[in-house]
């Protein structure tokens, strides 16, 4: 049946453009290292200098999301041999390219360890010898170059090792603490309240990393359609709101939550508190225990965003005020004359009590009272316009920044937005 076919349909998309990954991540690599091998029977000794860049790529994979920590560069050494009385003075060219595979799955990153693959080309500026005979030295000289090729290929093979060490030893710590996060403040804590999606697909292909997800949580509700094209952008995420009002609903359902806690979580989530969630001085803190059902739900419709908060019982300080449903409408406008994405409220905020008909209803004392106090609250959270400003990213992802909103469409029950890369 049409019923039972939904509940396999995707609900959330999320690509991420293989090119922007890479030029996001990319970074010059530059270092010196001591050279100390043993190679042919030689002591090698001196000074190591690597100048090249690594960025993260996509590898195609089906079953899991597979990258690639890909180093490019040049190692140039200056080292003087040590073999009986010959000095052996060298330098010597090796580029190279290093990998390290990443899968990412439901569990979290598989780390591999790194490989690399180097050709050394070595210049042998001078041969001495100790005893000062230049018989020795001929032969000194005659060995060197005989050896040469195998001597490259042993320096090629040791340098390959050298540097496979290095980029193991740069990445694993970043590494596992990205795993760590991703256990401890996603998985467990989805896993915990039985809110980790049921299908959570990440592939790469040769364009596009992807992430599709589906939440069916207690509703067992998915889409009913099946989700539109993605547009053109750096990132793009299609959501259907059923998967936004099923986890919601699993997480927040019936849960008491006071606004200590809430601004708590929102500081660890965005690292700051916004200016629309802080308290007017000498305001009462509140306290809100959400509705079992649906206590936060959205709908995507007509280039419209509809907003329902659902409140079953509110407290102000020590003061118990009657559960109040709170909603707003959003249409997708283009600012003029810069063009930027906006969102323009359609019509005022509408508080009322859960089922209550303005036009034959009346609002009790104490429904007035929390009315006052929510539309108060809530104007401050839906302003009358919301402009989509652009994101600046941080550290390692800072090329790839700053990221503007390029497209937004509400039709069907999907949001798709996408963003890319502004000048």
């Amino acid at each position: 049946s049409s019923a039972a076919s939904d509940v396999y349909k995707r609900q959330a998309i999320i690509q991420v453009s293989g090119e922007w990954i890479k030029t996001a991540s990319q970074v010059p690599v530059e270092s010196n290292e001591p050279v100390r091998e043993w190679i042919l029977g030689t002591d090698v000794r001196g000074t190591g200098h690597i100048v090249g860049s690594r960025a993260i790529c996509l590898v195609p994979s089906e079953h899991c999301a597979q990258f690639a920590i890909r180093v490019e560069g040049v190692l140039e050494s200056d080292t003087v041999g040590y073999n009986g009385p010959a000095r052996i003075y060298s330098h010597s060219r090796t580029p190279f390219v290093a990998q390290k595979m990443i899968q990412f799955g439901p569990e979290g990153l598989e780390i591999k360890p790194a490989f690399c693959d180097a050709s050394a080309h070595t210049d042998i500026q001078d041969v001495d010898v100790t005893c000062r005979s230049r018989c020795v030295e001929k032969i000194a000289w005659r060995r060197t170059w005989q050896q040469k090729p195998a001597a490259e290929q042993e320096a090629a093979w040791k340098a390959e090792r050298r540097i496979a060490r290095r980029v193991d030893s740069e990445a694993e710590s970043r590494l596992a603490e990205a795993q760590s996060q991703y256990l401890k403040k996603i998985r467990q804590l989805l896993v915990e309240r039985d809110l980790f999606p049921d299908l959570f697909a990440a592939t790469t292909n040769t364009e596009n990393f992807q992430l599709t997800l589906r939440q069916l949580g207690h509703s067992g509700l998915s889409a009913a359609t099946s989700p539109p094209p993605a547009p053109n952008g750096d990132i793009v995420v299609r959501i259907h709101q059923t998967f936004f009002n099923n986890f919601v609903e699993g997480f927040f359902g019936g849960m008491i939550l006071n606004e200590e806690r809430f601004q708590d979580v929102v500081r660890n989530l965005l690292g700051k508190l916004p200016e629309e969630l802080q308290p007017d001085p000498g305001e009462e803190p509140w306290t809100i225990r959400f509705s079992d059902q649906r206590p936060l739900a959205v709908w995507f419709a007509d280039n419209r965003v509809s907003i329902e908060f659902r409140g079953a019982t509110y407290w102000k300080g020590d003061r118990s005020y009657p559960g109040m449903d709170v909603k707003v409408v959003y249409g997708i406008e283009a600012k003029q004359p810069e063009g930027r994405l906006q969102l323009v409220r359609v019509g005022g905020l509408s508080v009322f009590p859960p089922g209550f008909d303005p036009s034959k209803d009346r609002l009790s004392v104490r429904h007035q009272t929390i009315r006052r106090l929510l539309e108060r609250r809530f104007e401050k959270i839906f302003r009358e316009t919301i402009e989509f400003q652009p994101i600046e990213l941080q550290d390692d992802w800072a090329k790839g920044g700053p990221l503007e909103v390029k497209s937004i469409a509400c039709q069907d029950g999907w949001l798709v937005v996408a963003m890319a890369r502004g000048d």
